[in-house]
């Protein structure tokens, strides 16, 4: 009675336990997740009220810098808030999600979802991901409980929580059309439309909702990768148990299709298992053929949490098929869910890495520093490193201050500038080679340095005019 009582309460005991460690973690140590992505959507988030452009922001994603924009007020540790209430909610409704398809191991979703490693990680930060996993959980949660407009409804908004939320709601199209439901179908357009016509009248091109999309090139600076790359690396996000279980789950709902005990139509199918495979498809083609401008980033799979939850949850079930001992099962169950619980924290390449993921990475020690020797103090600064911002609590918007150092040019408006390069932001996204500065007589070096810490790299230099 007691294990039952335990396990009925566990959906919700989880999720606030969830939220008040990550709260404890972030005012302990402030760990600001180090990809350059998650400071540059809190700046988005934090000047979209002094710049009300940003809130239309295609690469900003409008639907999530419309909701944390008034956390970001509160610095980093009101962006950091709102991923952990969105993480938290997001394993919330997914279990009412499974509830709704009548899992029976339900109470295993938010286990699978919260104690994902690379989960806890990547919600202390600003990115993108934890959002867009709470708002597809609800469209999951409305969908299955039979209430398909306001599925759809929210669902329209999906591409501007992440882009691949196009690739959701086509998906969720397909299906809307076999079941011959033409309203909600028609809904499913209402996001775009919104933000069209609100940008329209904002002064961009009607179908600045397209044309805006930042991925939308068949080419990529970073490169290519293999066609196992997600294969592997999946199993750092959601850790060996839980990969192991997903795999399980998968096969588990393939077998009961093949047997006709599910339809190809049915709910649970597109509530996890053909949303993730065509979210897994899209970006391994993606990596592999070095399109889209895909990193080969395996955080983007947070946002496919839910599914994975799911399909994991649902794994487990091959033990009914296996054995009908109950208490082996319970024993069973027991030692799974602990293992879970507890995996994070064992020494594995797929759990948490001490100290060093809790701790700043070298390129946040560097533009710390920067910030606070005072060397930036009443010049105009060219650097595109948004963790510069981050610390020195500066607007990069205003352009009467700083620049990107793509904007780069040797006119008088440099006399009283600095500029700031770095092996990443300047290199990579700016396309500004080091040796090309060192080699412009009109610029003066100041100092170049290299920093190691913590299994982190990176390279600074400082210029002025001559």
């Amino acid at each position: 009675m007691n294990t039952e009582r335990l396990l009925k309460y566990l959906p919700i005991i989880l999720p606030l336990f969830y939220l008040a460690a990550g709260i404890t973690v972030w005012f302990t140590i402030q760990p600001f997740y180090y990809e350059g992505d998650s400071a540059t959507h809190y700046l988005i988030s934090k000047y979209a009220p002094f710049h009300p452009e940003l809130y239309l922001n295609h690469w900003g994603k409008p639907f999530f810098t419309l909701f944390a924009s008034p956390f970001a007020q509160f610095g980093m540790s009101g962006m950091v808030l709102f991923n952990l209430i969105s993480t938290s909610g997001a394993s919330w409704f997914t279990y009412k999600t499974a509830k709704n398809l009548n899992l029976k191991y339900n109470f295993l979703v938010p286990v699978i979802f919260l104690f994902t490693p690379f989960v806890f990680l990547t919600t202390l930060s600003g990115l993108t991901e934890p959002f867009s996993a709470l708002v597809f959980s609800v469209c999951l949660y409305l969908f299955t409980g039979g209430k398909l407009w306001q599925a759809a409804l929210l669902m329209s908004f999906l591409p501007f929580c992440r882009s691949e939320g196009l690739l959701l709601i086509s998906g969720f199209a397909f299906l809307l059309i076999a079941r011959k439901k033409y309203v909600p179908f028609l809904i499913l357009g209402t996001g775009t439309v919104v933000y069209s016509l609100t940008g329209f009248f904002a002064g961009k091109e009607i179908l600045w909702t397209f044309t805006e999309i930042p991925y939308a090139r068949l080419s990529s600076q970073y490169g290519y990768g293999n066609w196992s790359h997600f294969v592997l690396e999946l199993q750092y996000v959601t850790g060996i148990p839980v990969y192991i279980m997903l795999i399980a789950g998968m096969l588990f709902l393939i077998n009961r299709l093949s047997k006709k005990r599910i339809a190809f139509m049915s709910d649970e199918l597109f509530s996890a298992l053909i949303p993730f495979i065509v979210f897994f498809a899209f970006h391994s083609v993606a990596w592999a053929t070095g399109s889209f401008a895909s990193m080969g980033l395996k955080r983007v799979f947070v946002t496919v949490l839910p599914c994975i939850s799911i399909m994991g949850a649902r794994g487990f079930e091959w033990a009914d098929v296996l054995s009908k001992n109950k208490r082996l099962k319970t024993i069973i169950l027991s030692i799974l869910i602990g293992y879970i619980l507890i995996f994070p924290f064992t020494p594995n390449p797929a759990a948490f890495r001490f100290p060093c993921e809790f701790r700043k990475h070298a390129n946040q020690i560097i533009t710390t520093a920067i910030s606070e020797s005072g060397i930036t103090n009443n010049k105009m600064v060219y650097c595109t490193d948004p963790f510069l911002a981050v610390y020195s609590n500066s607007d990069p918007f205003d352009t009467t201050r700083k620049k990107p150092i793509y904007k780069l040019v040797h006119k008088p408006d440099l006399n009283n500038s600095i500029i700031i390069w770095d092996d990443w932001f300047g290199k990579y996204e700016s396309g500004i080679l080091l040796e090309n500065l060192k080699a412009d007589t009109t610029l003066k070096m100041i100092e170049e340095f290299k920093f190691d810490f913590c299994s982190s790299q990176t390279h600074f230099a400082f210029f002025t005019i001559k």
